[in-house]
């Protein structure tokens, strides 16, 4: 596994069924963070996929792909606004 997972008490397996929060956080020179949204998505093999996929795109650039059950940021339904977004943060 490739992505990093919250210290929250649960900590969702992608790859189960039920809803789960996919966070991309921008970091900046000094790690302070810069901005942070959430994707809210069910679980699946199609989700794990995705969370893999990510953290490939975003490896090596300032935004950090993790999994939490609970997020306290933005939240985001639309993949496709999201990954806009995140694409957005990369640069």
């Amino acid at each position: 596994m490739g992505y990093i997972i919250d210290d929250n008490p649960y900590t969702p397996d992608p790859r189960e069924p039920g809803i789960i929060y996919i966070i991309a956080q921008k970091q900046g020179k000094n790690g302070n963070v810069k901005k942070t949204v959430a994707l809210r998505t069910a679980g699946g093999t199609h989700t794990d996929e995705q969370v893999t996929r990510l953290v490939q795109e975003t490896e090596g650039s300032c935004v950090t792909i993790s999994i939490v059950g609970n997020p306290s940021c933005k939240v985001i339904d639309d993949e496709v606004k999201f990954m806009k977004i995140v694409k957005k943060m990369m640069k």
